[in-house]
């Protein structure tokens, strides 16, 4: 077994065309358009392994991030999260994240530094949150329209297409 390597991957411009082709493979599979699961052959044995969701989630943001040029770099953390691990996954400051912590927006265990929180009340917060942003956004533009100095016509669409 090799050893794990934390530096970047990126790949190289002969793996483009290939990359480019298994996002859309691992996309369409997400839309529901393909039958069966991702499944990796053995080729020692010839069993056929499911691949995880979580796996197929992975590997489609790393192939996003490679067809957009950019290399990955695989990043761990402790299940369950310190303050800090659960502060940056959230990007808010470790103080802001305590302070959730203690109005109980947010479950978490033990007390100070021994305080641990699981990935999926992070992940179930920061869904809650990005769905509240993007409600107090709508609200915004719709304000900003209904006040007359938010619109676009179809001329300026165009317009702003050409630029």
């Amino acid at each position: 077994m090799t050893a794990f390597n934390p530096e970047p991957i990126l790949p190289c411009e002969d793996e483009r065309s290939d990359l480019a082709k298994l996002e859309q493979i691992l996309n369409r599979l997400n839309n529901g358009q393909h039958g069966q699961p991702l499944q990796i052959i053995n080729p020692e044995t010839g069993e056929a392994i499911q691949m995880p969701d979580s796996l197929v989630n992975f590997l489609r943001q790393s192939l996003h991030q490679f067809n957009q040029g950019k290399g990955v770099m695989i990043e761990t953390f402790h299940q369950p999260l310190t303050t800090n691990e659960a502060a940056y996954l959230l990007n808010f400051s470790r103080e802001h994240l305590v302070q959730l912590l203690q109005n109980g927006e947010i479950p978490s265990t033990g007390e100070g530094l021994d305080r641990r929180i699981e990935f999926e009340d992070v992940m179930a917060y920061k869904k809650k949150w990005e769905h509240l942003r993007h409600q107090a956004i709508e609200e915004i533009a719709q304000m900003s329209s209904d006040a007359g100095l938010y619109f676009m016509t179809s001329d300026m669409s165009e317009t702003a297409k050409k630029m």
